[in-house]
């Protein structure tokens, strides 16, 4: 455990829309109604602890020890599926030296109940937005990296995720260049679009862009940015633009988390 005081505990971000860490969820369409008590503190404490964090908590938040990260989860909403339910949570970041105003993001997923849905979404945020975020504190980093001489900037490239994709679809290096690689990879996306990101690249700071490109059910451009969790319509319009340039028809969607940070305080 953990103890904050005053100052030392972190604000929650205004426009977080998440609606607290502890639901009592009512499962009245159920041949046998029940309450089901949602405990998304602990939920991501025990999910984190099987990847090998050591993890305090302390009220509604937890933190990871190793790393400084403090964290808050919040269920967003719950909707119920045939034989399934699709969940929406948020969690912030904040950190003494590089995250101290905070930063939050999504996670959506789908499981056979609540518990398991929320903690697919902690599954999925950890592998694609918390490991580049860990890197960010970290002397050896773990993902793709890109530094350029003139700016002690950095760029932390998160997994890219092909979703919904088959992978005669899925496009090729050559539809980003200058990727230098054979195969499609995780720094495919950003080389090819980093230009338009310029402005945040030199800004001070930890910045998070969530960006999200693909193609919709009728094969429409579809696209979404976040820049630390809040919407970045300039961004938007590029993913936008990008969208319509991608080969094929089928539905599906890239997805990827990309940290920018500098390298001295």
């Amino acid at each position: 455990m953990f103890t904050l005081a005053g100052d030392g505990l972190p604000k929650v971000i205004a426009t977080n829309p998440g609606m607290g860490t502890l639901l009592d969820y009512n499962h009245d369409a159920l041949e046998v109604p029940f309450k089901e008590t949602i405990d998304l503190v602990g939920i991501l404490a025990d999910y984190l602890k099987t990847r090998g964090r050591q993890i305090e908590v302390g009220g509604d938040w937890l933190k990871d020890t190793e790393s400084g990260y403090f964290l808050l989860p919040q269920i967003m909403m719950i909707q119920p599926q045939p034989d399934a339910y699709l969940t929406g949570t948020t969690i912030q970041i904040n950190h003494d030296v590089v995250a101290q105003a905070g930063i939050f993001e999504f996670q959506y997923a789908i499981g056979a109940n609540i518990s398991e849905s929320i903690q697919e979404g902690y599954r999925q945020w950890y592998e694609s937005d918390y490991l580049p975020l860990l890197d960010v504190v970290s002397t050896s980093p773990a993902c793709v990296t890109i530094e350029r001489q003139d700016t002690d900037r950095r760029v932390i490239l998160g997994q890219l995720l092909l979703l919904g994709l088959a992978d005669d679809e899925a496009p090729r290096a050559e539809n980003f260049a200058p990727c230098s690689q054979s195969e499609f990879c995780n720094c495919c996306l950003y080389t090819k679009l980093m230009d338009s990101f310029d402005d945040i690249f030199h800004m001070k700071g930890l910045s998070c862009l969530r960006v999200l490109v693909g193609r919709g059910a009728e094969g429409e451009p579809i696209a979404d940015c976040r820049l630390n969790g809040e919407e970045y319509p300039q961004g938007k319009a590029v993913l936008l633009s990008y969208a319509a340039q991608i080969p094929g028809t089928a539905p599906g969607t890239l997805k990827q988390y990309v940290v920018m940070h500098n390298t001295r305080s």
